[in-house]
């Protein structure tokens, strides 16, 4: 934002401004987020675009920036690079107990709090289960603490950071994602180019990545019980199983690919050009 506003004031002929998220004022942050403090100097006259990537995300900027003309805010989706792999080819490898993984920061918005009590309704069902918790962030120690007072630690395997992330995807049976505040998670675009199925809670750019009982389910932001079922429906349902990771993939391959993002951006600095010239024309000496 502060790059945008320095280069109008530079005198650079065109300024494209990518913020790909949602707005820090929408619902799903707990209060305004910590890092919103810049967002309070957007200003429709420094930027000629501005790229989010969702519609989800362009909604609240339209709603908290109201003085951005529509036209401004373009969506690009984002272009999916296949997750890393240790040098062995994309190959679906479930486990036995199946994988329930998480992917991502261990962070508030994430809620790891509702990932461990749909692990525990899951036990409570007489669910077998192992899960994996892939990433840190300022909650991990308070995850684990979590995970002890339910009685969940020898089920829970905390792997920290992870760099060959397709090899998880493989192994698991479903990618689980709590969040109360997504844009476009590409944690969900790298299980569906996997073929892992994925439950995740409908915000945000979510139901734009997920055809619910299509590609995989969607359930409220924050229901632990409606999670739950979902999660237990697709590790009791090969076939179900089998549905959702096709149905990602084809997904991917058809929306997501980094030649569609590319071409996509390339057509937002162009109508910004156009935009420009339209305007500055509009202040010629005949008008």
């Amino acid at each position: 934002i502060i790059g945008a506003l320095a280069g109008r004031l530079a005198g650079v002929p065109r300024v494209v401004l990518g913020l790909r998220g949602v707005h820090p004022r929408d619902p799903g942050w707990s209060g305004e987020a910590h890092w919103s403090g810049p967002y309070d100097l957007l200003d429709a006259r420094s930027v000629d675009a501005l790229i989010v990537n969702s519609e989800a995300g362009r909604h609240t900027f339209s709603r908290f920036e109201p003085s951005f003309p529509p036209q401004k805010i373009q969506v690009v989706y984002n272009g999916l690079v296949p997750p890393s792999r240790m040098g062995r080819p994309p190959s679906r490898r479930p486990q036995n107990p199946p994988i329930v993984l998480w992917m991502g920061r261990v962070s508030p918005e994430k809620r790891p709090d509702i990932f461990v009590a749909v692990l525990a309704r899951l036990r409570q069902l007489d669910v077998p289960f192992e899960a994996w918790v892939a990433g840190e962030g300022r909650l991990l120690t308070s995850m684990i603490a979590l995970a002890e007072r339910e009685g969940l630690s020898r089920h829970m395997r905390f792997l920290g950071d992870v760099l060959h992330v397709g090899d998880l995807l493989d192994a698991a049976s479903v990618l689980l994602l709590c969040s109360d505040v997504e844009g476009l998670p590409n944690s969900v675009l790298e299980a569906h180019s996997a073929g892992c199925p994925v439950v995740a809670t409908a915000v945000g750019g979510v139901p734009e990545l997920i055809a619910n009982g299509v590609s995989g389910f969607l359930a409220p932001r924050g229901d632990v019980e409606a999670l739950a079922a979902r999660v237990a429906e697709v590790l009791s349902n090969p076939e179900l199983a089998l549905q959702f990771g096709s149905g990602g993939r084809e997904c991917v391959l058809r929306d997501f690919s980094v030649d569609r993002m590319v071409e996509r951006t390339l057509g937002v600095y162009s109508e910004a050009e156009a935009m420009t010239k339209e305007q500055a024309a509009g202040f010629g000496p005949d008008r």
